[in-house]
């Protein structure tokens, strides 16, 4: 097999991180060639992103393939990214992977779910990159979640398809930062009321606030906020 050069990167609404690699047979991994972090609010879209990456590419390593995980719900490989905005808080336009594919003269752009990517990566990982929180142990096969808590949430929920020694597994990537929030103890049911009021959102989101917005990124500086006021000594 010839090398093949390609674009891959994660996407989200704070950074974008992109990759140049050479696929070349003879090697375990994909070899890097360049590797950058854009904050994503310097760019008006992420077409604007991929121009620059790849301004300074050489044209015999021009990428023919791009496989972009994107934080946002895929469908028809285009994407709206919820969180993506520039300077001026203006929203980011629809991703679309035959869009960048014409535009910059890629063959073949391929838009994932960001926590999808994640997810077939959490299938290779050896148990000593494992930290275990009790003492069970983990049954094989099984029903499996990824979480991670960024600027947004990402979930996904892994399925195994076929029970054997060769387990095949399919992974359900899900909008798990816009679900309700469970709210247990009188702190919580506090802190809540407080981003409704007018040292948070003021109302923005009304009576519902997806658990993003109170626990992700965004809530960061009115969580420490509450906390600072409600335990001034701690």
């Amino acid at each position: 097999m010839e090398s093949v050069y390609a674009i891959l990167a994660d996407i989200g609404g704070t950074n974008s991180r992109l990759q140049h690699v050479k696929i070349d047979k003879a090697a375990k991994a994909p070899i890097v060639l360049k590797e950058e972090k854009y904050p994503t609010s310097n760019f008006d879209s992420f077409e604007d992103v991929l121009k620059t990456f790849l301004k300074d590419v050489k044209n015999e390593e021009k990428p023919t393939i791009a496989s972009l995980g994107v934080a946002g719900p895929v469908s028809k490989n285009e994407v709206t990214i919820t969180n993506a905005k520039n300077k001026s808080g203006k929203q980011w336009p629809t991703i679309k992977g035959s869009d960048l594919a014409k535009n910059l003269s890629i063959k073949e752009v391929t838009l994932f779910n960001d926590f999808e990517i994640a997810s077939y990566a959490v299938l290779n990982m050896e148990k000593d990159d494992l930290i275990s929180l009790n003492d069970i142990e983990p049954t094989p096969n099984k029903v499996k979640a990824v979480i991670g808590v960024g600027t947004g949430i990402g979930l996904t929920m892994i399925i195994p398809l076929e029970v054997d020694d060769n387990c095949i597994y399919k992974v359900w990537p899900c909008e798990g930062g816009h679900a309700g929030t469970p709210l247990t103890t009188p702190l919580q049911q506090e802190y809540y009321q407080y981003l409704k009021g007018p040292e948070a959102y003021n109302g923005k989101f009304g009576d519902y606030i997806g658990v993003e917005y109170v626990i992700g990124g965004p809530a960061i500086y009115y969580m420490y906020k509450f906390l600072k006021q409600k335990f001034p000594k701690d």
